[in-house]
């Protein structure tokens, strides 16, 4: 936590633990004081702790709950009776043999309480867990999709390339090349890509803004992802039209003109 105006708690001033407290910058806008600076000396209660408290500190704003809520006023005071756990610095070294430590020493000091303990980040994951399904989810549903959507647009390509045998002999016949008739037969599915993007977009900007007002901080969509995906979906259906398209290029035209 950083200091926005005052001092935070001093152990070499006892009186710290009776009398002072800290609040941060959201409990200065509601408390209507114009500055932290002027926040400093001011006293104030709790329903939690006896007696007035003298604010000595304000702390700028941090998030102390996850981002899907807003920094409301925060009140901090010293209250041992109050204390639940105990927070500890780990070095990266040998975590398993540290946590031996600590709970041999928790045994020792407190013999009648089970050890418990978590990791801060975990404890912090936590908080976004359920984002982290919806991530996931729609991760995997995004990639079973796109593999439907190949195997249909391979399926398509055989189909059009079959319809359209005799059309590609007469074409090579009339000296056509490979890569015309590729780029002829490509040219309808990444129009229907193009088509299926425009429709697809502006509901897929409509169901972002909605789930991210959900959040009082969020981004802003931009343009680049629907540009991004935009071309990674002309990428995917040419390359799982291309190899059909140069199947059927490549056969000999006396063979697609005698096809019936």
């Amino acid at each position: 936590m950083k200091m926005a105006a005052g001092r935070p708690f001093n152990k070499k001033k006892p009186a710290d633990a009776a009398e002072s407290c800290l609040i941060n910058e959201a409990a200065v806008k509601a408390f209507g004081w114009k500055s932290p600076h002027e926040a400093i000396g001011k006293q104030i209660e709790s329903s939690m702790h006896a007696g007035a408290k003298t604010i000595i500190g304000v702390v700028k704003d941090f998030h102390y709950r996850s981002i899907q809520f807003l920094i409301e006023p925060l009140f901090m005071a010293i209250s041992p009776q109050q204390f639940r756990c105990l927070t500890l610095d780990l070095n990266n070294g040998d975590i398993p043999r540290t946590l031996a430590f600590i709970k041999d020493t928790w045994h020792r000091q407190f013999p009648d309480l089970p050890f418990n303990y978590t990791f801060l980040d975990s404890s912090l994951a936590q908080l976004y867990q359920d984002e982290e399904k919806t991530g996931q989810l729609i991760t995997l549903f995004t990639v079973l999709g796109i593999f439907i959507a190949c195997l249909g647009l391979l399926g398509l390509a055989a189909f059009t390339a079959q319809q359209r045998t005799k059309e590609i002999g007469i074409r090579k016949t009339l000296g056509a090349s490979t890569a015309a008739v590729v780029v002829m037969l490509m040219k309808d599915f990444t129009t229907w890509v193009s088509a299926g993007a425009l429709v697809a977009f502006p509901l897929s900007y409509w169901l972002a803004r909605k789930w991210l007002q959900e959040f009082p901080y969020r981004i802003d969509i931009g343009w680049r992802p629907f540009a991004a995906s935009f071309f990674l979906a002309l990428m995917i259906s040419s390359f799982t039209v291309f190899f059909q398209s140069i199947r059927a290029a490549q056969a000999n035209p006396v063979d697609s003109l005698r096809y019936e």
